[in-house]
């Protein structure tokens, strides 16, 4: 029953683990816990439970159990609804929410819901969630994001903000598996949307937040694990917004149970058969000294333009098949530089390269020319 670990914060000085697991009351019954341990000497001492997401349930599914210590040190423990629906939206009861402690697992004073005792459980951060798999802070922005299975169809990736309702089972952008609608629709006012839904559901898991040098064309972008899929799911993230979501590592054919990203900036991904994985670029130090309004043709098409014209994207032309583009050849360079400009079809305005002057596009159109006419 073993579900997720965290570290403490201080973990260097004090070698305080936690992690979440399911146990039972021994009448057959199972809840979600969460304990935590000194590491010495590859041991685990002074192992204590500092949560009990109560109440009990028959059921063996629907835990939750994603941990994470946030930027001001608080435990963020994710509750599944442990297959009782209306659990989720009842304020009392801790299954079918995200709750925040202390480290030691007091409860916070400033808490959402610390000022209604007579309804509310005070430990409870927001509600109405499913089955809540991953839980992760942006470095850089502090925000907070969590994935939940859907029923069938309605995976959610959340942004996670302190009272809100997410709207499970009131909403949903799933179904029974009886294919009849849950609840009320997909949407209501005062519940909650999802940053983004996935339709089917892929069985959602893991999530981080991409921040470093290796892969900069992915900062900011969150990287989302699947259990179905067998692979990642690369949501492209700008100003607040899902602008496209890739599948990424599809050749791993495995169950993806975690994704970080490490010290060197390199991606760990960790597969359900006990393989770990290590996804890393090659560093070309011409190409990162060039300041912007400098970079080359190639450059930019490897850092914007292969998002897509390599990635395979349903109804994109591919740069490596010459086919694709033939009509398109046709046509004179400005046309394409000014398609580049102002955006084409399904191609947003400069390809979404912000930082991209309009004489390093040119050059990546040229660049892309170029590479066709070989």
């Amino acid at each position: 029953g073993l579900l997720d670990v965290a570290l403490h914060p201080a973990f260097a000085d004090n070698g305080l683990v936690y992690f979440s697991h399911a146990v039972t009351d021994g009448e057959s019954r199972y809840a979600l816990a969460v304990s935590r341990a000194e590491l010495e000497n590859d041991s685990l001492h002074n192992v204590e439970r500092i949560f009990l997401g109560l109440p009990w349930g028959q059921s063996t599914s629907n835990f939750g159990g994603a941990l994470l210590f946030d930027d001001k040190g608080h435990l963020l423990i994710t509750v599944g609804d442990r297959s009782v629906r209306s659990h989720a939206q009842h304020p009392g009861l801790l299954t079918g929410k995200i709750v925040r402690l202390h480290a030691d697992g007091s409860v916070p004073a400033d808490n959402p819901f610390t000022d209604r005792p007579h309804t509310h459980h005070p430990a409870i951060y927001v509600t109405g969630v499913r089955n809540p798999q991953g839980l992760v802070q942006d470095p850089e922005t502090g925000f907070i994001y969590e994935t939940e299975h859907g029923p069938m169809g309605g995976d959610e990736v959340n942004l996670v903000e302190a009272g809100n309702n997410y709207g499970w089972p009131v909403i949903s952008h799933g179904l029974n598996y009886t294919y009849k609608l849950i609840g009320e629709g997909s949407v209501k006012e005062g519940l909650e949307q999802p940053l983004f839904y996935y339709l089917p559901s892929l069985a959602i898991s893991p999530i981080t937040v991409y921040r470093g040098e290796m892969f900069p064309e992915w900062n900011g972008d969150l990287l989302v694990g699947t259990l179905k899929s067998g692979g990642l799911s690369k949501l492209d993230l700008l100003e607040g917004r899902v602008r496209s979501v890739s599948p990424i590592l599809g050749e791993l054919q495995a169950r993806i149970r975690d994704v970080k990203v490490a010290p060197d900036s390199s991606i760990w991904v960790l597969a359900e058969t006990g393989k770990l994985y290590r996804l890393s670029r090659e560093a070309n130090p011409v190409r990162e000294t060039l300041a912007v309004g400098r970079r080359d043709g190639e450059t930019i098409y490897l850092l914007v333009c292969a998002n897509c014209h390599d990635r395979n994207v349903p109804g994109t032309p591919q740069l490596a098949n010459k086919q694709d583009w033939l009509e398109r050849l046709q046509k004179e360079p400005q046309e394409w530089y000014r398609n580049t400009l102002e955006g084409y079809r399904g191609m947003p305005e400069k390809g979404l390269c912000e930082d991209c002057t309009n004489d390093e596009l040119k050059r990546a159109v040229f660049f892309m020319r170029n590479r066709l006419k070989q």
